[in-house]
């Protein structure tokens, strides 16, 4: 939650604080009730909303989710410097200024679409990181023969310090184990099944 937080606002929460940790506690909520059957029962018949608990909750979650949002991009518009861009919410206010200023008509750039960039890429971007660090865990476990060498890897072209986006392309099989494991697992309750449940025959 912390990487997601660090690449929307520029910060980074500490572990023991009671409000990072009901945000991604509502987080991880909004995820199980979205893949709840009365959930999905609301998708084809809207107007069972009211009357369905999973429903009403993730409702309050996403709303609550929305006012803490709402006031650290409020914070970011306090202290923004279109001279330093440190983060998505500053990026996305520097770029409306701009329009603004050069009073080019665009739809894109406006509070809303902000508010519900950062709700979207909060909640799916939590869950979904944390699983696929999950996922590599135990895929490197059970084979530690990989492990090895995304260990090497790491080793040789980070060394001690933190990695960073540009190691990137130095990484190319760590890079590769982390899209197989995306391509293996299946890390969003809802997503569709990436591999066959039993061997098949195709074309002969």
């Amino acid at each position: 939650a912390n990487v997601i937080s660090a690449l929307m606002f520029a910060k980074r929460f500490d572990y023991n604080d009671p409000a990072f940790q009901a945000m991604v506690q509502r987080e991880n909520d909004i995820i199980l009730l979205t893949g709840s059957a009365s959930v999905w029962m609301y998708n084809f018949f809207p107007w069972l909303g009211p009357f369905l608990k999973n429903w009403r909750e993730l409702i309050k979650n996403v709303e609550s989710n929305m006012a803490e949002a709402r006031k650290l991009i409020a914070d970011l518009k306090e202290t923004l410097d279109p001279e330093k861009c440190r983060c998505f919410v500053e990026a996305f206010l520097i770029r409306k200024k701009q329009l603004e200023d050069s009073e080019i008509q665009n739809l894109h750039y406006h509070d809303e679409n902000l508010l519900y960039s950062v709700i979207n890429l909060l909640e799916a971007g939590n869950d979904t990181t944390a699983n696929t660090v999950k996922w590599s865990l135990l895929y490197m476990a059970k084979n530690p023969q990989i492990q090895d060498r995304v260990q090497e890897e790491l080793s040789r072209v980070v060394g001690s310090r933190q990695v960073q986006m540009e190691d990137r392309k130095s990484l190319p099989y760590t890079d590769a184990v982390i899209h197989e494991t995306h391509r293996l697992s299946n890390i969003f309750p809802i997503a569709l099944p990436h591999a066959t449940s039993k061997d098949v025959t195709f074309q002969g």
